[in-house]
């Protein structure tokens, strides 16, 4: 596979590229990328990667407490959940469609972005 690009942990592929297009879904590599440039921005946000979201899927609730307590995310003022409709939890491959949540700490309030729907 050809890297068209990598940032911190990111690793973008030729094939990721075809994500781009009209019509077509970003895929995790697409998120992950741009989620570590915009950690990199600023220590206000924090980005959890697709890759910690389908962990958090697999997880149990002691296992959640623990991960959950160790990103710390108490600390910033913006973070951002990237949502897969995957309904698997055998399969990393499953799942065609991102969605974003977004907490804002200064008024305790979240927003989800859909773009299918609108």
């Amino acid at each position: 596979m050809v890297i068209v690009a990598s940032f911190g942990d990111a690793v973008l592929y030729q094939k990721d590229l075809q994500t781009l297009f009209k019509n077509q879904y970003l895929n995790d590599n697409v998120i992950s990328l741009i989620f570590e440039i915009l950690d990199s921005k600023s220590d206000q946000y924090y980005c959890i990667s697709p890759s910690v979201i389908q962990l958090i899927k697999l997880c149990d609730a002691a296992s959640l407490c623990d991960m959950f307590s160790s990103l710390e995310l108490q600390n910033y003022e913006l973070i951002l959940c990237p949502i897969n409709n995957s309904c698997s939890t055998s399969s990393n491959l499953s799942g065609d469609h991102w969605s974003l949540l977004c907490y804002v700490k200064r008024s305790n309030t979240s927003f989800h972005f859909d773009s299918a729907c609108p």
